[in-house]
């Protein structure tokens, strides 16, 4: 093949290979799951089954733990949730959290209403949101996060006692689904 018609092929490669890597996802981006089981403290032959859905996309995040009880309450779980935005530059990452979701629980009965996750945000319900922010969540809308991928595993870690370093309870480990 002469040179001539070699470059132009030469190019299109290029252009083509460019392309592709502008394309490309972070390696945040992503389904990650984390699933815990723990005894209960006040009763320690319950157990709790927690298995939390993190979906990760650039500007944008969403959670929903699904939460159940084994071994006190039959067929008893339930679902909550949290949405918002991201900002992610190298590992520092800043979540925004816009909604929370909870399910809507019959107090006198104590079963739920639906199988529905209702969602609250500060504009529409301020109050709802507030107290679940505060009881939920990191009783902030924002919080600074370190997201530390490697193949398969998302550790986010957070410092939320302020102390400029990070205990077990403030490491989190997913796995990509």
């Amino acid at each position: 093949m002469k040179l001539q018609h070699l470059l132009p092929v030469l190019l299109i490669v290029a252009v083509l290979s460019c392309e592709k890597e502008e394309n490309k996802s972070p390696a945040y981006v992503g389904t990650w799951v984390r699933t815990e089981a723990d005894t209960l403290s006040l009763v320690p032959l319950v157990l709790l089954e927690n298995k939390m859905v993190m979906t990760l996309q650039v500007g944008s995040w969403e959670m929903i733990s699904k939460i159940k009880v084994t071994g006190y309450i039959p067929d008893w779980e339930d679902f909550m949730g949290f949405k918002g935005t991201l900002t992610v530059s190298g590992e520092d990452a800043t979540i925004t959290f816009a909604e929370i979701g909870v399910r809507n629980l019959n107090m006198q009965t104590m079963t739920f209403i639906d199988d529905e996750i209702t969602w609250y945000n500060a504009n529409d319900n301020p109050n709802e949101y507030g107290l679940y922010l505060d009881e939920y969540g990191p009783g902030t809308t924002t919080q600074e996060v370190k997201f530390i991928v490697s193949g398969n595993t998302l550790t986010i870690k957070a410092d939320d006692n302020g102390n400029g370093t990070y205990e077990e309870d403030e490491i989190m480990v997913l796995t990509r689904e």
